[in-house]
């Protein structure tokens, strides 16, 4: 096969064909792109935030907007839950890359994997570069806040290190 037609509404065009080339770049690019999206977005907040801006991770979280991740005293920019959840793994990853290795096995669905080598057991996987796995990102906030705790816990991190700045 030299070419792969796409039938579906793509911009404003409605088919399209691309040769193995262009698609391989397409890809390339776009992999490259959502990669450096979440890879140590590690935007320190610059101000340091008072405690009572972040809210610990007891909370119901359905409906709301992260704006800031606190973890070991570390305060991170982040733009939604996925990112937050990303930051978070990223942190813990630098923290011990071996014992986060070990903690994924724990750390999984009733019928699907949340970390793997192989992308295609994640149905919405992100790279983690450092570790060259992946992780699973379609969760909901809390789902994400109870995948942080397991992890935090393996890793022997206080969940109470850990607090969330969320959109007034």
């Amino acid at each position: 096969i030299d070419s792969i037609k796409i039938n579906h509404p793509v911009a404003d065009k409605f088919d399209s064909v691309l040769n193995k080339a262009d698609l391989k770049e397409i890809l390339e690019n776009s992999t490259k792109t959502n990669i450096n999206k979440g890879v140590n977005n590690n935007e320190e907040i610059s101000s340091t935030p008072t405690d009572n801006e972040y809210t610990n991770l007891d909370s119901d979280f359905t409906g709301k907007s992260p704006i800031g991740l606190s973890i070991c005293g570390k305060n991170l920019k982040v733009d939604n839950w996925r990112d937050l959840y990303i930051q978070a793994c990223i942190y813990m990853i630098e923290k011990d890359p071996v014992l986060f290795i070990e903690s994924t096995k724990k750390v999984r669905g009733k019928k699907r994997l949340y970390f793997s080598k192989d992308k295609s057991d994640i149905f919405r996987a992100f790279l983690f570069e450092k570790i060259d796995m992946y992780g699973e990102l379609n969760f909901s906030a809390n789902d994400i806040i109870k995948n942080i705790k397991k992890l935090a816990k393996e890793l022997k991190i206080n969940s109470s290190e850990i607090k969330i700045s969320l959109d007034a």
